[in-house]
């Protein structure tokens, strides 16, 4: 059996595992699982968004490789995650701070399962 294929069910299964877990422990039931859900699918889509940008900057000549990797990438990469969770705490709906944590996790959730894919894929 190739051992690839079990890496990348793992490498989605325990990210999406732990945030349905997060959604769970609700307490107050104050944020909407549907927004973390919301989150999640923001973080797949910064992750192709920032994957194009810094291809773009590296192919324009603007930054050579080792500078994106270690200036560039983290604060585009960081950058749009977080843009979800501004838009969903200036929500009327939007009451407790660990609403908006919750957000934060299910985008980079969402962003690590297919940065956890590559790195699985990319594997010698």
């Amino acid at each position: 059996m190739n051992i690839l294929y079990p890496a990348i069910l793992l490498a989605v299964l325990f990210p999406i595992a732990f945030l349905a877990f997060l959604g769970s422990q609700n307490t107050y039931r104050t944020g909407k699982f549907q927004y973390n859900l919301l989150s999640m699918g923001w973080g797949i889509a910064a992750y192709y968004l920032a994957a194009y940008i810094n291809s773009a900057i590296f192919h324009h000549g603007w930054a050579d490789r080792d500078q994106i990797v270690r200036l560039i990438a983290p604060v585009v990469e960081e950058t749009l995650k977080c843009l979800i969770v501004f838009y969903l705490i200036r929500r009327k709906d939007f009451v407790y701070i660990m609403d908006g944590i919750a957000y934060g996790f299910g985008a980079g959730i969402g962003f690590a399962v297919l940065e956890n894919i590559e790195y699985v894929t990319a594997a010698p």
